[in-house]
């Protein structure tokens, strides 16, 4: 082996090989030179050394000991290895000893790499090795072109046949002669594998001679152990005729004219070397119509031409292309370098509206009969919109162009077909794209199981992988299809409004992942597609979770006694999956306990979906600690804090509403008894009052027993009279008025007045007479009989059917039927200020309106004018 050693001045050679190889030589290089050292008495070399062999030829190999050896030569073996960690011996059969070494025929084969080792063995020590550099032989250069292009330079160009990695000097010289020089001394320029150029083209003549040569850099065996099988260089000529080689320039000014939406033309100028061959020769062109956006090639042309001016159509509209334009003066001629050109198409109506599926809908719940639908579409590609997008129609509505769906307010039993066009600026798309929503649907969430789940690897990119999951367990059909959708919410919360994206799979499949997603922002969904034409719409979920979320503790957690004396009635705020928290809650775990200590307590499981539990079985009157915390499927959430409540004693048993409903009854008997009082005693004045105005008026009052309503008095005996039946068609306000004091004898019912000479009344006509029956209240007596008098006076009382009675010396009137174990409410308004009192039979409706009741003040402020008129802010009602 060789030791490179830097710096041996101070180093034993003898002991630096025994420490690599003991007992055997070694090799080291000092400033560039070998020196071999004896390491011991039996040291042997391996010849050749590190020679360049052609894949093929058989190398001759010699392990000779030196004069001292002790090594017995029949035991020694080559070994060989190669760079692809692949060793072999070398068989028996190809050794020999002559003499004292022994020689080994080593054919090299494609097994042999660049650096193959080749080791003298004694048993399993290495005795010396050394390398052989494999090569496949030389080979001449391929497919040799020589092309003049006009004016400028000759390009040379071959193909490199060989792999060698060793250095292979290339030369290549060439001369222009009528005849094969016999030297060629002129360089080629900027020499490559693949060619090189010549660039003295002052002296061009038709004949161009060419050499190129090879020849290998690697010293090579002496002959004593290779016969060489191939040649260490080689040499190829080649002749070429210049005026079938010559290329021409590009065209010049090339031009795109009279483009439309499907049709262009296109011209150019010739280059010199075509043009001056004027009629004398042939013209060619080759035009290549690509896409620029796919470098889809559409169109390839070449044939003959005369004028440089070319028509074609069959293109798409607003599509971007790309011309290529290649000329050659003669067909055997080499085709010039291409001129490039790129125009785009005028715009043209869309084709169709934008891409819809059958199932690209939403619909919200129904809220008063009515329902929000949520219709979606992609963006539709360039070649449908044929133009610049400017906007969607759907139905009637027009929406900018950026939008992706669209959403109306229909009643909840009605369908729903969308129309959608693509419009750009030549007008509306050809047909629209039509998606159809039917009234009703099912929504299978619960049946599929639909889940979201980001995968732990994408967790560091900005974009994320999901994998979406479902349960297709529910469905028996085999020909059902999920359309799994993603977006991105932005304006409208948990909904689909842009960058929208679709796939439909197989619902067997049960799973789908989802590249480049961005879950804080994307919204993920499914629909469903049946064998028999049904389906059901866009369910979006707002859920997407991680496997390593952990809950955090719930919130919101009360505690307060149950209906029953020995349960707790539980509430928290159950928070749903989002794309905040990332926790997929399976369940709530909700912990009751005696006391704080978490040893001893009770444990109930709560579905996910349910925010309150009633803890039944409990003790009465005693407090309990209870904690709860969320579950998913891989992880247990953070317990909360605990929370105290107490269950009720057997006191509690009377609802608090039984409690309260009592304490308002009886407040409420009380203040009846308290009205009841107040009114009767008010009541009493106004009696005297009616009865003064009967007594004045029994002159003129004819009685009419037709319609008779009892008045009866009680006096203080609960003896009752009946008095009066007074009746009148009349709606005017009868008026009294006294300017002496009086007031009604409680005994006998009987005005008690100073003076019995009543002043002049001012009474409002009656529009008809009417008739009364009268009585007086006595202390004690049967009732008389009432008796009649003539109502004649037109200025008489107009009073409907009112009672008039004593309750315990209080009289009343009430236009009810009486009633002799009853008081009698009063149902007549009686005004009265200081001496003025008055009489008025119109009904009290506590329901007018105020436009009624301002009308009413207006009446009264008038009245107020009269010098008789009772002000009309003092009134009574019994």
């Amino acid at each position: 082996m060789k030791n490179i050693a830097k710096d041996v001045s101070s180093l034993d050679i003898t002991s630096i090989c025994e420490w690599i190889y003991p007992n055997h030589c070694c090799i080291v290089i000092i400033a560039g030179c070998d020196f071999w050292e004896d390491c011991s008495d039996n040291a042997l070399q391996l010849l050749p050394r590190d020679n360049l062999v052609f894949v093929g030829e058989t190398l001759k190999m010699k392990c000779s000991p030196s004069d001292a050896s002790s090594i017995d030569i029949t035991s020694v073996r080559l070994n060989v290895s190669n760079q692809k960690n692949e060793s072999w011996m070398i068989p028996d059969q190809y050794y020999s000893i002559v003499g004292s070494s022994l020689y080994a025929n080593v054919m090299v084969t494609d097994n042999f790499t660049e650096s193959t080792t080749v080791q003298c063995l004694d048993v399993q020590n290495i005795i010396d090795s050394t390398f052989i550099y494999a090569e496949t032989p030389l080979q001449n250069i391929e497919n040799f072109t020589a092309v003049y292009l006009y004016q400028d330079h000759i390009s040379l160009t071959w193909d490199w046949p060989m792999k060698n990695k060793s250095e292979i000097l290339l030369t290549v010289s060439w001369s222009y002669s009528k005849t094969f020089p016999e030297n060629f001394t002129n360089p080629c320029s900027l020499i490559t594998k693949e060619g090189c150029k010549i660039l003295e083209v002052q002296n061009l003549q038709f004949y161009l001679y060419v050499k190129v040569c090879l020849s290998v850099t690697k010293s090579r065996p002496e002959l004593e152990y290779l016969t060489p099988s191939f040649n260490t260089s080689l040499c190829s000529s080649h002749t070429v005729y210049i005026f079938n080689n010559t290329k021409s320039g590009p065209p010049v000014d090339m031009t795109v004219l009279d483009i439309n939406s499907t049709c262009f033309k296109l011209s150019w100028k010739n280059p010199s070397y075509i043009e001056y061959c004027l009629d004398a020769c042939s013209r060619f062109y080759d035009m290549t119509v690509k896409k620029v956006q796919s470098q889809q090639i559409l169109f390839n042309i070449s044939k003959a031409y005369n004028d440089s001016l070319l028509s074609l159509c069959d293109l798409e509209p607003y599509t971007d292309y790309q011309v290529l334009l290649r000329l050659k003066r003669e067909e055997v001629n080499p085709w010039s370098n291409p001129a490039s050109i790129t125009f785009t198409t005028d715009e043209d109506r869309p084709l169709v509206g934008p891409p819809v599926l059958s199932t690209n809908y939403f619909v919200k719940d129904c809220v008063n009969d009515r329902k929000t639908l949520y219709i979606y579409w992609q963006t539709p590609s360039s070649n449908s919109v044929r133009g610049h997008l400017t906007g969607f129609l759907v139905n009637s509505t027009h929406l900018r162009s950026e939008a992706n769906y669209f959403m109306i307010d229909i009643e909840c039993q009605q369908d729903y077909n969308a129309s959608i066009y693509s419009k750009n600026s030549k007008g509306y798309s050809l047909s629209p794209s039509v998606v159809y929503v039917p009234s009703k649907q099912k929504d299978f969430s619960k049946e599929l199981q639909f889940k979201v789940e980001e995968t732990f690897e994408s967790m560091s990119n900005s974009s994320k992988n999901v994998i979406v999951t479902w349960n297709s367990s529910y469905f028996s059909q085999e020909n059902v299809s999920i359309v799994i959708y993603s977006c991105e919410e932005y304006f409208i919360p948990n909904t689909c409004t842009s960058n929208y994206r679709s796939t439909e799979v197989s619902l067997t499949k049960e799973s789908l992942e989802l590249n480049n997603t961005n879950i804080s922002d994307d919204f993920f969904g499914f629909a469903l597609k049946f064998k028999n034409g049904d389906k059901q719409g866009i369910i979006w979920t707002d859920c997407v979770f991680r496997k390593e979320a952990v809950p955090d503790s719930p919130t919101g957690l009360q505690v307060s006694p149950g209906y029953d004396e020995n349960s707790l009635q539980i509430t928290w705020v159950s928070t749903p999956c989002n794309r905040k928290t990332y926790a997929l809650i399976e369940y709530y775990t909700v912990y009751i306990c005696p006391t704080q200590d978490l040893a001893h307590c009770s444990d109930y499981n709560v579905s996910s979906t349910k925010d309150s539990y009633l803890a039944g079985s409990l003790n009465i009157n005693q407090n309990y600690y209870v904690y709860l915390r969320a579950m998913t499927p891989y992880q247990t959430g953070r317990l909360s804090g605990p929370k105290m409540g107490m269950t009720k004693s057997r006191v509690d048993d009377i609802p608090i509403q039984g409690i309260l409903s009592g304490i308002f009854a009886t407040l409420g008997g009380i203040l009846f008894i308290f009205c009841l009082v107040y009114f009767t005693l008010k009541c009493k004045k106004g009696y005297g009052d009616v009865k003064n105005l009967l007594k004045k008026s029994t002159e003129n009052i004819h009685v009419d027993n037709s319609d008779q309503t009892e008045i009866v008095a009680n006096n203080n005996n609960g003896h009752c009279t009946h008095v009066t039946d007074i009746t009148s068609t009349s709606n005017q306000t009868q008026q009294i008025s006294n300017q002496d004091d009086w007031e009604l004898d409680t005994n006998t019912g009987d005005r008690i007045s100073d003076s019995e000479s009543d002043n002049s009344s001012n009474q409002t006509q009656s529009s008809t007479a009417g008739s009364y029956q009268q009585m007086d209240c006595h202390h004690s007596g049967a009732p008389q009989q009432p008796q009649e008098t003539n109502v004649q006076n037109s200025n008489s009382v107009s009073i409907h059917n009112f009672q008039v009675g004593c309750v315990s010396d209080q009289p009343y009137l009430s236009n009810q039927p009486h009633d002799r174990n009853h008081p009698i409410s009063l149902d007549l308004q009686v005004r009265h200020s200081a001496d003025q009192p008055y009489i008025s039979n119109q009904p009290n409706d506590s329901s007018r309106s105020e436009d009624h009741e301002s009308e009413t003040d207006n009446d009264q402020q008038n009245e107020n004018t009269s010098p008789n008129s009772p002000p009309s802010d003092y009134v009574r009602q019994c």
